[in-house]
């Protein structure tokens, strides 16, 4: 099951949908995106998902995010970019945290014929991690230093 999925992800195609474009008269091409919308998943393999055969849709969660701070997810791109919304509202800076990644920010050097792309990829998520946990705490231009250095 777990291979069938992990193919899945690898066979993702990107549809491109297309516009609905409301006029300034009122009336929109509600029709002529549907029809295309249609036949685009439909070539890409999605619409069976949507309106075919294996259509079935999942059950939607009660509103976990009271009221008053729906502003906080209303425009986010993702469900990973509302969890940070969320967690930057919700979840106190920790000193000690912010503390302890700073200190693995200034200890970390590219070790000599080590990866510097993945060192580099380790020290942004730490950089991160540490704006998320204390945006004060280093600012763009120590970490900017400190990776030239």
């Amino acid at each position: 099951m777990e291979l069938i999925k992990e193919k899945e992800k690898l066979d993702w195609k990107q549809p491109s949908l297309f516009p609905i474009e409301e006029n300034e008269d009122g009336t929109n091409n509600y029709n002529e995106f549907k029809q295309k919308s249609e036949l685009e998943l439909d070539a890409a393999g999605y619409w069976k998902y949507i309106g075919g055969t294996e259509y079935n849709p999942p059950r939607i969660p009660d509103l976990a995010v009271p009221p008053s701070k729906l502003y906080l997810v209303w425009n986010t791109a993702s469900a990973h970019d509302a969890c940070l919304a969320l967690k930057r509202e919700y979840e106190p800076a920790n000193t000690l945290t912010a503390i302890n990644i700073n200190q693995q920010i200034i200890g970390n050097a590219c070790p000599a014929g080590g990866n510097p792309v993945s060192w580099l990829q380790s020290m942004v998520q730490l950089y991160n991690w540490l704006r998320e946990t204390n945006p004060n705490m280093m600012l763009n231009v120590q970490f900017t230093k400190h990776l030239i250095t």
